[in-house]
């Protein structure tokens, strides 16, 4: 009996998509569960969306009870949700296992609805997942060109294991677990899931290609040497291997044939004798469309390129939109741009990148968004971010420090190299900006519009054969990637070192050409903070763009964090509010010279003051009263006191910022004080 109430289950389960089904044991001795149409009362095919046949889920419900089924089965297929099944994977104490909890932990801001898998113990659980229906179908399509109708992981020897349905049917209970409201899984997320329980050698890409370009990554030994279960599509691999051998062999067929039967493909596969025996059947025709294929390509030496035509881009001023200035976090990322940060490598610049990062890749919480560090809250988030970085090693560096300030893996792409093949070699190079400008294009748009920052660190070390020093040369690397940002509405956060000059002026210190700091619409610079004793205290303080804006102040604290049974020191960027110290302070080498006397007297100065203004050379005569003599850094202490200077006729006055009573109680003390000219 049947006792699923309709109501129990969100609104896209009362759509007439459903079966019926029982357990049924087969000729194996296995228990299995064949779906039932209502209308036909016959097995229906639920790899297709035939809506002809099903039916509602209250007229499934009220068919199975009376004809004696044992559950109600939701039809996938065609539709914008896929279900991740977790077999076996709670403990008797009804607490989520280990590797179950993992999983949902990192896919919860995606699930939208959970319950109990059938049975008496329901020690299953169906995680449901909305997804674009466009990427879906694609999917979908492409995995039945491959022949692949779900992808199952084994975690555990006690049955338990994670299984992905796209298609086909899935039982629903009603038996509601935990509380969900996930968003919608686009083409990134969705192949990142697929490959999580599929595998990384079993990555597919949604619009996926057949023939040559779908392994163009793979060279022919590659190839030969892959097993089929390594392939999504093997027919799309013996396709792929047969045009890069028709390349390398002249389309001769014969020996097109000899490199195909060396591989695993025919020699473990179906396509061979011990399989399907397909190429006996099909090889004539397959040897055909590869050389067809084969002859398409021009020879290197011998490309003609098309002349280039080139004309000026002049948008009509009378027509063209005008649109507000956009900020992800004011003042330091605009929405369309660049950003400069530069500091000494002991300022934690890297892990403050890693930082943004991981707020960029945040989901939604029960209060909203997150915040940025100053509070700000957070709008159109989570967003995707690129991160290139080869100074700081992956796994045991930036991984570990992504993961402690919380970032979610979906939205977090680092990039490691560039893998270059040629012929049947294969190598992995350093990203050159200039010549690779057109991969890193093609990333960016795969994410758009939902890429929010590109990370370069340190821009230096991906300039290739550019001269850091040449304005020329820097400004040709930078202005593409600045271009592409205008075009998909995110930002580019470059990171400079700082050179061994000795000037005070903070822009002058940026390493390499001007065009670092000129390009970028904005930058910031990392030091240590002059008001504060301490190695790991500091600011980020504006240099070029809001030079009004106060500068922020973090420190870098090393936590202790388990990676893989054993404990690892990580560093985390805390964020201490605001400061008025400035870049210019922070690289005066005298700065620290009163740091101790400073922090005695702002205190004493903003107690003088309470009571209102006075004028600054009463202060001065009752701090040095006092044997604090702050001639020399007066300015400082005054900022660090929250003071403020101004003039009133020809005398200079100091006040407590934002005391109401400030010039009230200034008038009351006029006639002590000398006579105005």
């Amino acid at each position: 009996m049947i006792e699923l109430k309709v109501d129990s289950v969100p609104p896209i389960f009362r759509t007439r998509r459903y079966v019926v089904t029982k357990i049924v044991i087969n000729d194996k001795g296995q228990a299995t569960k064949p779906p039932t149409s209502v209308v036909t009362g016959k097995l229906h095919d639920c790899w297709k969306y035939t809506p002809d046949v099903l039916v509602s889920l209250e007229e499934a419900i009220a068919f199975a009870n009376e004809k004696g089924y044992d559950f109600v089965g939701y039809n996938l297929a065609g539709g914008s949700v896929l279900c991740v099944d977790l077999d076996n994977c709670f403990q008797p104490n009804g607490e989520l296992k280990l590797w179950a909890r993992v999983f949902v932990d990192t896919w919860k801001g995606f699930i939208f609805y959970a319950e109990r898998s059938p049975g008496v113990t329901h020690h299953g659980l169906h995680l449901w997942v909305r997804v674009d229906q466009k990427v879906l179908g694609a999917f979908a399509e492409r995995m039945a060109g491959a022949g692949k109708k779900k992808v199952v992981k084994n975690v555990g020897a006690d049955h338990e294991k994670i299984e992905l349905f796209w298609s086909n049917y899935v039982t629903v209970t009603g038996v509601a677990w935990g509380e969900f409201d996930g968003g919608i899984l686009d083409r990134t997320g969705l192949e990142k899931l697929y490959t999580s329980v599929a595998g990384k050698d079993q990555a597919v890409e949604v619009a996926g290609k057949r023939g040559k370009s779908a392994y163009s990554h793979l060279t022919l030994a590659d190839m030969i040497a892959k097993p089929e279960s390594e392939f999504p599509d093997p027919s799309s691999a013996v396709a792929s291997l047969l045009v890069k051998s028709a390349l390398k062999n002249s389309c001769d067929p014969e020996k097109m044939e000899a490199d195909f039967k060396q591989s695993k493909l025919y020699t473990e596969g179906k396509w061979g004798p011990s399989g399907e025996n397909k190429w006996e059947r099909r090889k004539h025709e397959e040897l055909a469309n590869a050389i067809e294929e084969a002859r398409k390509v021009p020879p290197r030496e011998s490309q003609s390129r098309s002349p280039e035509v080139s004309s000026l881009v002049m948008p009509d001023p009378l027509w063209t939109l005008r649109m507000p200035e956009r900020w992800c976090w004011k003042p330091v990322l605009r929405e369309a741009g660049m950003l400069n940060l530069s500091g000494e490598s002991s300022q934690g610049k890297s892990p403050l990148t890693i930082d943004l990062c991981a707020r960029m890749s945040k989901l939604p919480g029960h209060d909203g968004y997150g915040t940025w560090p100053d509070g700000q809250k957070m709008r159109n988030f989570p967003l995707h971010s690129i991160m290139l970085n080869n100074e700081d090693d992956l796994q045991d560096t930036i991984l570990p420090r992504f993961d402690l300030a919380g970032g979610c893996d979906l939205f977090f792409h680092p990039i490691t190299g560039v893998q270059v093949s040629k012929d049947d070699k294969t190598h992995q190079r350093m990203l050159a900006l200039k010549e690779d400008i057109a991969l890193i294009c093609a990333e960016a748009r795969k994410l758009a519009p939902h890429l929010g920052l590109i990370v370069i660190d340190p821009i230096t070390n991906y300039l290739g054969k550019l001269k850091m020093n040449a304005e020329e040369d820097v400004r040709e690397a930078l202005m593409p990637l600045v271009m592409l940002a205008q075009e998909l509405r995110f930002n580019v956060l470059t990171v400079s070192h700082l050179n061994k000059g000795e000037s005070q002026d903070p822009m002058s210190r940026v390493m390499g050409a001007r065009a670092f700091v000129g390009v970028a619409r904005s930058a910031w610079q990392c030091s240590d903070d002059p008001n504060l004793q301490g190695h790991y205290a500091h600011i980020m303080a504006p240099i070029r763009g809001p030079k009004g804006h106060e500068s922020f102040r973090y420190h870098t604290e090393v936590v202790n964090v388990e990676i893989e049974r054993e404990m690892s020191e990580v560093i985390k960027i805390v964020w201490d509010g605001m400061t008025k110290a400035t870049a210019s302070q922070a690289l005066n080498p005298d700065s620290r010279k009163n740091l101790g006397l400073i922090q005695k007297a702002a205190p004493v100065l903003r107690a003088f003051l309470e009571s209102g203004a006075k004028a600054a050379t009463e202060c001065q005569s009752f701090m040095k009263e006092g044997d604090l003599d702050i001639s020399m850094c007066a300015d400082r202490v005054r900022a660090a006191a929250g003071v403020r200077s101004f003039q009133k006729g020809r005398k200079w006055y100091w006040g407590i910022a934002g005391n109401e009573n400030m010039f009230e109680k200034f008038e009351a003390r006029k006639t002590h004080d000398a006579p105005e000219y």
